[in-house]
């Protein structure tokens, strides 16, 4: 039954067809909150109107109660070492709101320590709403109660162990149903408002927040509403996209200044290479970013990547559709390996972060934890290893001017910009990704190093009259 579901799914998700663009945006007033680079990219700008590139890696704990996240400030000091500037972190549902209508100050208050970890290591953090459903919207999804499966996606009954199928969760017809009630039931579906509600209300004013990442691979239900087959993509259009926008309007309601993230469907994008049905999501504060994820599906079932698949590159021709249509930011927020030490590893993280630096502003890495091994990329020595080392490299964090052009291969790291602004440009430069050093080439401006420890900021100024600048760091 699980693989039948998720066929049913995954044969919806690539149909055709696409969603219509709503009314205009209405235009803030102010400094513009992005600027769109020579490339098309469009990126987020910092408080000086400089282009804000993300790199970053997500940091899980499904625990509940208080001493959740408690490894968080260990991670992020980790993290922060190798220059990486944000981070994904999730929370769960089930944790949040163990019973109806009651959110649980325990959890809340360990979030908080998310916030101050990431404060303490300069990292910008996502906080993202897991769909690991409470008890209590499972039992009206058809559970009955006093049952349990661990295909329900609840870390209560033991997710972490979702059986031999890569599935998981996602062939589960009850969980499938679980989230038809996130569009359609009022009282799921006011709770989810109402949770986004408060957790923007009570961390706003946190130092350290980027955005809020509405939902984790969001789904829907192929049976909704006794229906032998729902069209998944028209679902996208007319189910998930007003869903954002409802959020997206409460949340603005009490916090104008963030970024509100927003993911397509669960595997039409991320593992399908499907163009997105989403609609507009309209915002006065013009803070709306794409935030798909990435994952080849052989890779996902245990397997290596295959390059003549060309997955890849039918990704990026499908995922930049969206973003440019509607001048989006697009953050490429989570991908990784399944396995990095498999011999084709190397290349499926070449092709990804090449496309990231073309398509993207910003990347987070899947997952912090130590293995090389089911999802995890931490070798021992609590570096990226095998295939994903080479996402320790030099990096732009903030570009003063216009963006021409970026590539952070293994072999150097190149940049090149139309100036732009009073303040410097800023790349990182980890010096565990250059045991031997690293010089730097510059065209049209002047540098200065700023040591950090375990990685340099280069900063660099354009030299006066300068069109172009361009800026190479690679290993001596």
């Amino acid at each position: 039954m699980r693989w039948l579901s998720f066929v049913v799914v995954l044969a919806l998700l690539v149909v055709g067809g696409h969603a219509t663009s709503a009314s205009a945006t209405p235009m803030q007033s102010g400094p513009p909150p992005t600027v769109t680079g020579e490339n098309g990219v469009v990126y987020p700008t910092d408080p000086e109107g400089r282009a804000l590139l993300l790199r970053g890696w997500e940091y899980s704990d499904d625990s509940c109660g208080s001493t959740s996240f408690s490894g968080a400030a260990e991670k992020f000091r980790q993290m922060a070492a190798l220059g990486y500037n944000a981070v994904r972190v999730p929370f769960n549902w089930e944790c949040m709101e163990p019973t109806f209508g009651e959110y649980d100050e325990a959890y809340l208050s360990a979030f908080a320590r998310v916030f101050r970890a990431a404060e303490d290591a300069h990292l910008m953090v996502t906080p993202d709403l897991n769909d690991h459903f409470p008890t209590w919207v499972l039992d009206r999804a058809g559970r009955q109660p006093g049952t349990s499966s661990v295909e329900f996606g609840s870390t209560a009954i033991g997710s972490a162990d979702l059986g031999p199928s890569v599935l998981g969760k996602h062939g589960d017809l009850e969980f499938l149903a679980a989230w038809g009630l996130v569009y359609d039931n009022p009282e799921v579906r006011g709770r989810v408002l109402d949770l986004w509600a408060m957790f923007a209300g009570r961390f706003h004013d946190e130092p350290s927040l980027f955005g809020y990442d509405l939902f984790n691979e969001p789904l829907f239900d192929p049976l909704a509403q006794g229906a032998s087959v729902i069209d998944p993509l028209a679902a996208e259009a007319d189910e998930l996209t007003p869903l954002y926008q409802d959020l997206t309007d409460r949340i603005r309601a009490v916090d104008t200044t963030h970024w509100v993230l927003v993911e397509p469907f669960w595997a039409g994008v991320g593992s399908l290479a499907q163009p997105t049905r989403l609609g507009e999501i309209r915002d006065p504060q013009r803070k709306i970013a794409y935030a798909p994820h990435i994952y080849d599906l052989s890779m996902e079932s245990g397997g290596d990547y295959e390059p003549a698949s060309g997955f890849v590159q039918r990704y990026w021709d499908a995922v930049v559709r969206y973003p440019k249509q509607h001048g989006l930011p697009l953050l490429i927020w989570e991908w990784g390996t399944r396995d990095p030490k498999s011999p084709n590893a190397g290349r499926y993280v070449d092709e990804v972060t090449a496309g990231i630096d073309a398509h993207a502003a910003g990347s987070m890495a899947f997952v912090w934890c130590t293995g090389l091994s089911g999802w995890c990329n931490l070798g021992d020595d609590g570096l990226p290893g095998a295939a994903m080392a080479s996402t320790v490299s030099a990096y732009p964090q903030r570009i003063a001017g216009v963006p021409i052009a970026l590539s952070t291969s293994g072999v150097g790291t190149r940049l090149s910009y139309r100036p732009g602004g009073d303040q410097p440009t800023l790349v990182i430069v980890p010096k565990a990704a250059y045991p031997g050093g690293y010089e730097v080439d510059l065209a049209g401006a002047t540098y200065t190093v700023t040591p950090k420890g375990t990685f340099d900021v280069v900063g660099i100024s354009a030299d006066p009259g300068s069109a172009t600048v361009e800026v190479t760091v690679r290993p001596k």
